[in-house]
């Protein structure tokens, strides 16, 4: 940090001595108007783009088609609420409500249109067309292969990784399934019955009201874990959904669904793609948390459409989240160490080098200034 002391002479420090000039400059004419004083420091006329750091999870559990985790454990104490634990192994074969966007938010939901990934240059990936599903649509997108399914003949439902001792990796429709085995192996395909054969599906909450998820004002901890306790049981009750066949209307938007956001690993590539499409003047840096890591070496630059370190900034950025991986554990604490000693600028680079985060290229100085954010878009500690 001496590299920025020493260089505060910057944009900062102009900025400060101009909002001083410029208040005692006011002062000259107090006796002859009335002095209106700004209620936002003068300093803060001269902007200064802050930094932005994305880390993103990489783990293997970003493959999961469920949420919470709870889903799938022999003692479970789903969240919020639930006094005692529920043993959830093998709602994948037993329970419907996990094939709904009520229960489970990662599964498809009708009232929500699942726009096609971006691409660095700002164009759209390719809407699926019923019945074909891409196993991987954003691969695809990016100039990769993938595999299709049949959405409308041969439909089977994702579950987890297929990677522990507990998790099936695929379910298929079987009109006489075998007895649930809690100890499925890695890659396992199982069998349930599903409601409309090999036709893609999904169930539809038509039970009571729901209590609200917000309380009101005021409500005491009491209150409010009384109505979510009746909530989450209400959530959790087979006999308040319908199965419904993928109607025509939806048809297209449940193979995007299935294509570009059926598992947390595709939802994050997709939704991330979006939101950064329509950011030109973030100055950024990004890592996985694993691999890909944050070093001293990562360049802070703005990504944009505009210029040339943009473009290839921008670029990178993108290929970075079009290609998450899902490997490995979950070092949240690791990746967010990494990221402030990133900001500590602890670098070996020199102080007037990119991968310094305080440095500015157009002026060509230190601004020690700079606010820092960091987003960690993970499923998990």
């Amino acid at each position: 940090m001496n590299a920025n002391r020493a260089s505060f002479p910057n944009k900062c420090a102009v900025a400060l001595a101009l909002g001083a000039v410029a208040t005692f400059g006011g002062t000259l004419d107090v006796y002859a108007a009335p002095l209106n004083l700004s209620k936002v420091p003068l300093y803060t006329n001269e902007s200064v783009d802050p930094n932005f750091v994305l880390s993103t999870d990489d783990s293997g559990s970003m493959l999961r088609t469920y949420a919470p985790d709870q889903f799938s454990k022999p003692s479970a104490v789903l969240p919020p609420l639930f006094p005692t634990p529920i043993n959830t192994t093998c709602w994948w074969q037993t329970r419907n409500f996990v094939y709904s966007s009520t229960a489970n938010p990662i599964y498809f939901n009708p009232l929500t249109n699942y726009d096609p990934p971006k691409r660095a240059n700002g164009t759209s990936m390719d809407n699926a067309t019923w019945p074909t599903g891409w196993d991987d649509g954003v691969t695809r997108g990016n100039g990769g292969a993938t595999a299709t399914l049949n959405l409308e003949t041969a439909y089977r439902l994702n579950w987890d990784t297929g990677s522990g001792t507990d998790q099936p990796r695929f379910i298929n429709h079987s009109a006489t399934p075998a007895a649930c085995n809690p100890a499925v192996t890695s890659a396992t395909t199982v069998n349930r019955t599903l409601p409309f054969g090999t036709h893609a599906f999904y169930y539809s909450y038509t039970g009571p009201a729901l209590p609200p998820e917000v309380g009101p004002v005021g409500e005491t901890p009491a209150d409010a874990a009384t109505r979510m306790l009746a909530r989450q049981t209400l959530i959790f009750t087979d006999a308040n959904y319908t199965a419904v066949q993928v109607p025509n209307a939806e048809k297209n938007n449940f193979a995007n669904w299935y294509s570009y956001y059926r598992t947390r690993n595709l939802l994050t590539r997709s939704s991330l793609s979006r939101v950064f499409d329509s950011q030109q003047t973030l100055r950024m840096a990004w890592q996985d948390i694993n691999s890909p890591v944050l070093t001293s070496a990562n360049l802070m630059r703005t990504i944009n459409n505009s210029t040339a370190p943009g473009i290839t900034q921008r670029n990178a950025l993108f290929q970075h989240i079009l290609t998450l991986s899902a490997t490995s554990g979950t070092p949240n604490r690791a990746a967010t160490m990494r990221v402030g000693d990133y900001f500590s600028n602890a670098n070996t680079s020199g102080p007037t080098s990119e991968s310094n985060p305080y440095y500015d290229v157009a002026t060509n100085q230190v601004l020690s200034c700079r606010q820092n954010f960091h987003l960690l878009v993970t499923d998990g500690a």
